[in-house]
């Protein structure tokens, strides 16, 4: 088997594994980028089921200033998940606060607490609380960690399942052909190229049809040149022949010329039934020789 520098089977894993990896980390984007946005509704619709179940409540006990459960109250909305920080501010200063006021880094809400006395609305404060953008962010770190081994690992046995098939489907078949090639034109049998594959009619079958048709080609091409030259002997022998008979006779200049003209079709006759045989050069030359022929005899009689 002839070395190939340059095989087809480690390019096509690379470019698998290159064109597989573009499209593992843009799905991968596109679906962390969807989780967070996911993420992020949830936490608001979070933040806003703690308004539902605790504001009404936080709002009674800070009317009756009731500082032991409203300090119970806001440590127990940092149970919930992602919840960082809850506090109260009563005109406009931080009266209650509990967790890490994260600021910028996070989902902020303010709820007014307002307590209805004798059909008149008093707002006592407001009910600042935080959701931090962090554990989100870990969660979907974790998550990336895990899509990344798994498409990494999914695209390497592709890539060499692909390999394994793309050797099996092509490469021996080109092995194979390309063996076919190389001996062909000094091959004289009429054995022809046939491939041990199931599938039929496909690209592979196109090229070795074409082969093969070449190949009968040149074996008709390789027959008429050894029938071409076979002629050729057989004129330079009946010219010899005849020259040596007419030789001392006073017709020898005549004859030649006859003859020398009977050669010239034969020869016209064998370039047209076969223009591209190698031999027409060979036949010039017999020409040339059978002119410098003529001219001598001429030139001695």
């Amino acid at each position: 088997m002839v070395n190939v520098h340059h095989p087809i089977g480690p390019r096509l894993i690379r470019n698998i594994i290159m064109v597989s990896t573009f499209f593992s980390i843009l799905a991968t984007g596109i679906q962390l980028y969807s989780d967070y946005k996911g993420e992020t509704y949830l936490m608001n619709i979070r933040l806003d089921q703690i308004k539902s179940s605790s504001l009404d409540s936080l709002t009674l006990n800070l009317w009756q200033n009731n500082e032991t459960l409203i300090n119970i109250q806001l440590k127990s909305l940092l149970s919930f998940p992602d919840i960082t920080y809850a506090a109260i501010f009563e005109d406009e200063s931080e009266s209650y606060a509990f967790g890490e006021n994260l600021r910028h880094d996070s989902i902020a809400k303010e709820y007014p607490l307002v307590y209805t006395y004798k059909k008149k609305k008093y707002t006592l404060g407001i009910l600042h609380l935080q959701a931090g953008l962090g554990q989100i962010r870990d969660r979907l770190q974790d998550k990336f960690y895990l899509i990344a081994v798994t498409q990494s690992v999914k695209t390497f046995i592709v890539a060499f399942v692909m390999l394994y098939i793309f050797s099996y489907m092509v490469t021996r078949h080109l092995h194979k052909i390309s063996q076919y090639a190389r001996v062909m034109s000094y091959d004289k049998q009429e054995e022809v190229l046939q491939l041990d594959k199931e599938a039929k009619e496909d690209e592979l079958d196109l090229l070795v049809d074409s082969l093969n048709s070449l190949h009968a080609k040149m074996r008709v091409r390789l027959s008429q040149s050894e029938q071409a030259n076979s002629d050729l002997d057989h004129i330079n022998e009946v010219l010899q022949k005849r020259i040596d008979l007419h030789k001392d006779s006073a017709e020898t200049v005549f004859i030649l010329k006859k003859e020398a003209q009977e050669i010239l079709n034969m020869m016209k006759m064998i370039y047209e039934e076969n223009p591209h045989a190698s031999d027409i050069d060979a036949m010039k030359q017999d020409l040339k020789a059978l002119n410098i022929l003529l001219q001598r005899t001429l030139n001695k009689n």
